[in-house]
């Protein structure tokens, strides 16, 4: 029954915070000075002020450095295809070659 409650109100509470992002942002779609203003409460970061950090985690290290991460990234993207073909099950040669 806790867990049954704990994850309405989590729903609850992602709901309500959802809503009040998109309501926010639809009252001042037309005022861009409130805009930006409403955007950098919520978390978007500005030109002045610290970037924003994001964590990458691979083989149980954490990594904060932008550069870094960003090279995960690159890497990631890069073999994309490569690492999907390579989970593809071997063709049947129901079709000739």
């Amino acid at each position: 029954m806790f867990k049954k409650n704990r994850n309405q109100l989590q729903e609850l509470i992602k709901s309500k915070k959802k809503n009040f992002v998109t309501q926010k942002l639809t009252e001042n779609i037309s005022k861009p000075r409130k805009l930006w203003k409403t955007l950098k409460t919520l978390g978007l970061p500005n030109k002045n002020g610290p970037s924003t950090k994001v964590v990458l985690g691979t083989n149980e290290k954490v990594s904060l450095d932008n550069k870094e991460n960003a090279e995960k990234f690159k890497n990631f993207y890069e073999n994309l295809a490569s690492n999907l073909v390579n989970k593809l099950p071997t063709p049947t040669k129901k079709y000739g070659k």
